[in-house]
């Protein structure tokens, strides 16, 4: 139980690694309200010399390197895989962060990386079973896409309803590639039509110039999988989150529904400006009373660290003026 993160200062020395039980969901909301803010709520956390959340558990972080005005983080819930919701919240981020530069982690190994530290990565994806390419039966449940231009030139689609699949489909590149072959049946598809929501994750397969390039709007999934290895001699680029260098490259065979940046603001006033105070240690308090209940003789033991909540808050007052602020520079930037 808990929503792990890291989050580092770097400094002269090297690093200072903090560690959060608690706290990736909010890292998005922290990291907003400028360097001040963030680096308080960093340092609020929990001082610990190795303890590194491995990428299994980790569910957010944090790089606040001041030297080089550097942030590097992820986390929430919110902002993971809508890339238009992500976009416009780092657009008004960045007023309240001058001369810095925001990048949004793909995960543990990003920061990990950024300090010099090597992790190890589980779980082995060499092991990743197969899955065949077969489209889901409702096309509303389709979040990821794959586009392939056979050496014949003849371009097909293949739609997936999760992205991983796309991991999957990479794990095995002859299988992959025969089942393409067989299954030329999709020359478009239409998000717009289909989806409610923004898609997750593509990729485009160039056969005849041997080329890969893949998006994912959280790229957890693909971290250890040896692309190299796997397909040896060919060309792999992995984008981050820019969807339009794949849309580009497919004409008219994917259909990127239309982003509506009113709806996103009021998305990202909800999230910014909370109006609860949750705390996960009233959670706890109740399952141990529970488990008391329900048997007085139970030796039930709570991790230490799990109890260790450190909220920072900003009132709703400062909040509400700040973002009101970001948005009016926002909206001049645009005319």
């Amino acid at each position: 139980m808990g929503h792990r993160a890291n989050l580092i200062i770097v400094n002269e020395e090297g690093y200072e690694l903090y560690y959060c039980h608690w706290c990736s969901l909010a890292i998005p909301n922290n990291m907003f309200w400028g360097p001040t803010h963030a680096r308080a709520f960093i340092q609020n956390q929990q001082l610990e010399d190795e303890l590194w959340v491995d990428n299994i558990w980790a569910e957010g972080g944090v790089v606040y390197d001041p030297i080089e005005k550097v942030l590097l983080f992820w986390g929430g819930e919110h902002l993971l895989n809508n890339i238009p919701l992500r976009r416009l919240y780092l657009e008004l981020m960045q007023h309240q962060w001058p001369d810095w530069h925001l990048r949004w982690a793909r995960g543990i190994f990003d920061l990990a990386e950024y300090v010099g530290k090597e992790l190890p990565t589980f779980p082995d994806l060499s092991d990743v079973i197969f899955e065949t390419l077969s489209p889901p039966e409702d096309l509303s449940e389709v979040d990821a896409v794959c586009t392939i231009r056979f050496l014949d030139e003849d371009l097909f689609v293949f739609s997936t309803s999760y992205g991983i699949a796309l991991v999957k489909w990479l794990s095995d590149k002859e299988e992959f590639l025969s089942q393409a072959r067989q299954r030329r049946s999709q020359k478009r598809f239409d998000f717009a039509e289909h989806l409610v929501s923004f898609p997750v994750a593509g990729m485009h397969v160039d056969e005849a110039q041997k080329r890969i390039l893949f998006w994912c709007a959280n790229a957890y999934f693909f971290n250890g999988l040896e692309l190299d290895e796997l397909w040896a001699g060919w060309d792999i680029q992995f984008v981050y989150d820019r969807f339009e260098d794949h849309i580009n490259q497919v004409e008219e065979a994917v259909t990127i529904p239309s982003i509506n940046e009113e709806s996103l603001l009021e998305t990202l006033v909800e999230i910014l400006i909370p109006q609860d105070g949750y705390s996960p240690l009233d959670l706890i308090a109740r399952m141990m009373s529970k488990f008391h209940e329900d048997d007085s003789d139970s030796n039930v033991q709570v991790n230490p660290h799990a109890l260790q909540y450190n909220p920072l808050e900003l009132s709703i007052e400062i909040r509400e003026e700040i973002l009101a602020n970001a948005i009016h520079k926002w909206e001049e930037s645009k005319g």
